[in-house]
Parts: C-alpha cells; sequence; structure tokens
C-alpha cells in the first residue's frame, strides 16, 4: 500500500534503515577500522582521500547525533592525515629513486668522456 506522500514500501524500509542507531555507528566503526588499517597498512596515495570523501558525504546526508558528528570527524581528520603522511612518504621515495637516477646517469656520462 503506498503511503500519502507518495513514497512506497521500499522508501519507508529504506529510510528506517538508514536513520538506525546501528547503521550511523557501524559507519563511524567502518571508518575507523580504515583508518587503523591504513595506519598499519598504508594504502597508495588517494585511497586515503576517496574513503575521506565518503565520510564526508555520509555526514552531509545523515542526521546524526553530536557525538556521532564528533567521532566521524576525528575519522576525518585521521585519515586527511594518513593521506597527507602516505603523500609525503611517496615524494621521498620519489625523490631518492630520482637522485639515485641522477648520480648513475652522471657516472655513466664520466665513464663515457673518460674524466
Amino acid at each position: 500500500m503506498e503511503a500519502r506522500d507518495g513514497s512506497g514500501p521500499f522508501e519507508s524500509r529504506s529510510q528506517r534503515i538508514w536513520a538506525s542507531a546501528f547503521v550511523s555507528w557501524l559507519l563511524i566503526g567502518g571508518a575507523f577500522a580504515c583508518c587503523l588499517w591504513f595506519w598499519f597498512q598504508p594504502p597508495l596515495p588517494g585511497v586515503a582521500v576517496a574513503v575521506l570523501g565518503g565520510a564526508a558525504a555520509v555526514m552531509a546526508f545523515r542526521d546524526m547525533h553530536s557525538a556521532q558528528k564528533l567521532l566521524a570527524t576525528v575519522a576525518i581528520f585521521a585519515l586527511m592525515g594518513i593521506e597527507l603522511s602516505d603523500i609525503r612518504a611517496d615524494r621521498i621515495r620519489s625523490d631518492s629513486e630520482q637522485a639515485a637516477e641522477r648520480e648513475s646517469r652522471k657516472e655513466l656520462c664520466s665513464h663515457r668522456s673518460g674524466y
């Protein structure tokens, strides 16, 4: 049977599930699980920021209690810190690889020129 506002049973069931406290805590727990996973097993640069974007989107679409907003905000900042750390580590690794490549080319050029 269709409700007066035009929404059907699927819509009302979806609203109940989306608004449940269990889903709120599941989403926050998932964000913190990603933080722990990314902390101990750093992903490629860009992965943490994608999860961060998903967490921010969920915060925008859900009505959350203050404690849930606080925990979600902490998770977002943790993901941001992890992403910045991954970018920095990737940059350091890339710079050292480039320096080693320049040094090997410099040695190759010095051998060819006889100096």
